[in-house]
């Protein structure tokens, strides 16, 4: 991320805006908008390893009933490979800014995150094993928050059926929160968490993801009405 001489950085990131049927919450495992929604996802690089992140959901539908009709994420992070084991750390503190966004502090969220990760490449295949946990607590009282556990593994297939341009992206999640209180989480909630999608390199810089689509499947039965859930999306990214 960056070049090693600060003197001679050069910004270098991604953006991506992406369509998705309804917006369900990675961390809450729950929807958090029923409807159409629209993303945006900035990532910049910095030097020796540090980043920053303005994530952005934007209801496009029912707007009246959403709980969640805007959302401004701001994250700043760091990663980088440690002196053994070509394992990757990551950690990253995100501010969740929750609609209405002129409202700071009272309704809004903060995660910290810490995840390790190692990378095996097989000819077209590469598979990242992941161990993540996060803290999220509320943004007036973090010191009072709860763990989200969030092991997983991503598997990407390139030129599958030797098709050149397209890749298959796959990730499995097993997640669990230790009863996160605004939306009335239970301490019994485990869920299975896949992501796909076929990604079509337009370019150097440019890729389209069609479709994608996410689903949620509870492993545990809970009490606070979470359920299984899915949504089908359209993502288009730049990289600069």
């Amino acid at each position: 991320r960056g070049d090693e001489d600060t003197n001679h950085w050069v910004p270098s990131g991604s953006l991506t805006l992406s369509l998705q049927e309804r917006y369900i919450g990675i961390r809450v495992s729950r929807v958090l908008h029923e409807g159409l929604s629209l993303w945006s996802d900035l990532n910049v690089n910095l030097p020796i390893g540090f980043y920053f992140g303005i994530w952005s959901h934007q209801a496009l539908q029912n707007r009246e009933s959403s709980r969640r009709t805007e959302e401004l994420d701001l994250t700043a992070g760091w990663s980088g490979k440690l002196p053994f084991g070509r394992i990757e750390a990551q950690v990253a503190t995100t501010y969740l800014n929750n609609s209405p966004l002129d409202l700071w502090l009272e309704r809004d969220v903060w995660a910290q995150s810490l995840s390790l990760s190692k990378t095996y490449k097989f000819g077209q295949h590469t598979l990242r094993p992941q161990l993540r946990v996060d803290w999220l607590s509320l943004a007036t009282n973090v010191s009072s928050g709860v763990y989200v556990l969030m092991p997983n593994v991503t598997h990407i297939w390139k030129q599958p059926l030797e098709i050149k341009p397209l890749s298959l992206y796959n990730q499995a999640f097993i997640i669990h929160d230790d009863g996160f209180d605004p939306p009335k989480n239970d301490s019994e909630g485990y869920f299975l968490r896949w992501q796909t999608g076929l990604r079509w390199q337009l370019s150097n810089r440019l890729s389209l993801t069609l479709p994608s689509f996410v689903s949620q499947i509870p492993l545990k039965k809970g009490g606070d009405g979470r359920k299984q859930e899915s949504s089908w999306g359209i993502s288009l990214s730049v990289s600069f």
